[in-house]
């Protein structure tokens, strides 16, 4: 087996019972934040496998590893078909249909982690203590079924998170195409007809600042699986599609004060139909 000192110890010992009964190995446990930075950066040049953006994979949980809390995924190699038929029996669980070798602990199962839901391994009592809490993380999984979209604005522009930032609260406005990855939306179903917008470079989703009243300020936020972050995209009466909030579906994305300029504020606003107020999608 790979070195799985920066597994959590519980996930590790599942690991190391599932391998012995079966023969499989791991192929690695652990990564750092700096690697998953290498194989984020190949995945977007078209040279790897679909990788999540740094700071947002269970395979680093936390803040990177060694400092951080335990790495939550595994890669297997070998014949893992048996551990894949017994995963229950292991409290393990492959979610990522493309990934057949991606393995993670069974509570972390992607409708449980879309719905919001908190969960929790047992706790650790000596030493170290943690508790496993995984609410709130932002854990994206980039299956190669997902794709990108431009999202382009009545004045030619596309949306755009400011000066490609990655931290929360960044402000989302409109700019002139560039084709950088900081223009680029993963349009992630994760409910009836209702998306999270992820931005590509970043892998923070699309929120309603507060959440607030018409004039609220539309940024980035890490994934907390909360209604703010959760939109509708609707055809448009005028053509394009207009993307309403599902904390409140009276507001929509709109371009503050019908402005054409780079830079200009995506916000939220009643629905008037304005030309503002629709956007259209399109392939990078």
């Amino acid at each position: 087996m790979a070195d799985l000192e920066h597994m959590h110890p519980i996930f590790r010992e599942r690991l190391a019972t599932a391998c012995a009964a079966t023969g499989a190995l791991v192929l690695s446990g652990g990564r750092s934040t700096e690697r998953q930075r290498e194989l984020y950066n190949a995945f977007l040049r078209g040279a790897g496998n679909p990788a999540n953006p740094p700071g947002t994979s269970w395979h680093e949980y936390g803040d990177g590893l060694p400092s951080g809390p335990w790495a939550l995924a595994a890669d297997l190699t070998g014949d893992y078909r048996p551990i894949v038929r017994r995963a229950k029996e292991f409290g393990l669980c492959f979610p990522i249909a493309s990934e057949s070798w991606h393995v993670q602990p069974i509570e972390i199962t992607e409708p449980a982690r879309i719905r919001g839901a908190e969960h929790r391994l047992a706790h650790i009592s000596s030493p170290p203590t943690d508790t496993y809490d995984l609410k709130g993380r932002t854990m994206l999984v980039l299956d190669s079924a997902i794709t990108t979209h431009k999202i382009g604005t009545f004045a030619g522009k596309t949306l755009d998170v400011s000066g490609a930032a990655i931290a929360d609260r960044s402000p989302v406005v409109q700019f002139r195409a560039t084709g950088a990855a900081n223009q680029d939306w993963y349009l992630d179903l994760c409910g009836a007809d209702v998306y999270r917008i992820i931005a590509r470079h970043s892998g923070r989703v699309l929120d309603l600042a507060g959440p607030g009243p018409a004039g609220s300020a539309v940024q980035q936020f890490a994934w907390a699986a909360v209604d703010n972050q959760r939109w509708r995209i609707e055809e448009a009466a005028g053509g394009g599609v207009v993307i309403a909030s599902v904390w409140n579906p009276d507001l929509v994305l709109d371009v503050a004060g019908n402005s054409t300029a780079d830079g200009a504020p995506i916000v939220v606003w009643h629905r008037n139909g304005g030309a503002n107020q629709r956007f259209e999608l399109s392939r990078p």
